[in-house]
């Protein structure tokens, strides 16, 4: 039986976020599911001859056959917001990450597929708490 797949969205772009991404896809995996990360596969840095549209191709299409898309949320992107939202077009639910104090869009924060928003001081905290409701979700 193959694993159903989780999508890590967030902001590549001079983030610096990328271990982050990895760990969320740690506790996806310890869970049994699947976790795809972009910046394994398509990151700008790492591969910079893939093309915006290719990369767009490949995105939406594992957005969309994911069952579940965790985004981090505490710095703006257009890729996330345009992630989330093919996400929410299917009815695939959504986990919304960010540090206590950050001020995140409330049209993001509305989005019709959010089912849970972890608001943290530490990660390791976050991380249990995604852990707590991927069980709860059970996508």
């Amino acid at each position: 039986m193959e694993k159903k797949t989780i999508y890590v969205s967030g902001a590549l772009t001079n983030s610096g976020r990328r271990k982050l991404y990895e760990r969320i896809g740690e506790v996806i995996s310890e869970l049994g599911y699947e976790p795809y990360i972009p910046h394994l596969h398509t990151d700008p840095v790492k591969n910079p001859d893939v093309s915006p549209s290719t990369v767009y191709n490949i995105d939406k299409k594992k957005v969309q056959s994911s069952c579940l898309v965790v985004a981090y949320v505490g710095l703006p992107s257009f890729g996330v917001g345009a992630e989330l939202e093919m996400a929410n077009e299917k009815g695939i639910p959504i986990i919304l990450m960010y540090e206590l104090n950050t001020k995140v869009s409330r049209l993001v924060r509305g989005i019709p597929s959010v089912k849970v928003q972890i608001s943290y001081q530490s990660q390791e905290v976050a991380l249990e708490y995604l852990r707590e409701n991927i069980k709860k979700i059970n996508p």
